[in-house]
């Protein structure tokens, strides 16, 4: 990609969890300097949905400790 931004990226990130590529979503979010509530659910949602709910748990706190709050997709 020659130039990522927010909305590319959370694209992606929705592309890679619901092909379950989990890794390369984990990459491509803490890659990412900058990310936004849609970013986060993304990569929750696929982890829970992927039954990796420890992982998911953890990246909701931290989430919150980030800054972002919860929403009903989350």
């Amino acid at each position: 990609m020659l130039k990522r931004n927010i909305m590319s990226c959370n694209i992606l990130i929705g592309g890679f969890v619901q092909t379950g590529e989990l890794d390369q979503a984990r990459k491509l979010f803490d890659d990412m300097s900058e990310r936004n509530i849609a970013m986060w659910n993304a990569k929750v949602a696929g982890l829970a949905y992927f039954e990796c709910n420890e992982e998911a748990l953890r990246l909701l706190f931290e989430m919150r400790v980030s800054g972002f709050y919860p929403n009903v997709y989350s």
